[in-house]
């Protein structure tokens, strides 16, 4: 069992706040692209409620994350296939290993979401249509950059689900 990726062995945190601001704090391991995230729901689990949280990067795949807020200190691990971007992680303690390094690492800077997005964006709500819904509410909030045609990152994340 993996931390974070089954509802076993949730992401340790003490609040809605620091779920969202882990999420956010998230980049994909192999290759730092920024994620999007919604609440996708909660469920009971060993007399606690665990939060479960739909995933999606410019990999086009979705995976989840569970989490309970129900903790006293928050336990920053990043769950597996995740690493914290260093420029907003807020912990100074967090280890070496734990981080994404940009400076040695290739960040594909047009896979499609990433040149669109300044860091990773959580949600605590769901979307009906995650991750489309998601995309046009930041959009239309003017919370993407460089947009000039945003119904051809929709086609084409469209296209991939449906192949």
């Amino acid at each position: 069992m993996k931390y974070g990726k089954c509802i076993e062995k949730p992401i340790q945190l003490n609040s809605i706040d620091s779920s969202l601001k882990f999420i956010e704090s998230l980049v994909t391991e192999e290759n730092g692209l920024y994620i999007l995230a919604h609440r996708k729901y909660s469920k009971p689990f060993s007399g606690s409620i665990i939060d479960v949280y739909e995933i999606f990067s410019s990999t086009k795949k979705l995976d989840e994350l569970y989490i309970s807020i129900y903790f006293e200190n928050n336990l920053l691990i990043p769950p597996d296939g995740y690493l914290f971007d260093a420029d907003l992680i807020e912990d100074d303690n967090i280890p070496e290993n734990y981080i994404f390094n940009k400076k040695n690492n290739n960040i594909n800077i047009h896979a499609p979401l990433q040149k669109h997005l300044i860091k990773s964006k959580a949600i605590n709500y769901r979307y009906k249509d995650f991750p489309i819904d998601m995309i046009n509410e930041l959009y239309l909030n003017n919370e993407l950059l460089f947009i000039e045609n945003i119904s051809s990152i929709i086609k084409s994340i469209n296209d991939d689900f449906q192949s």
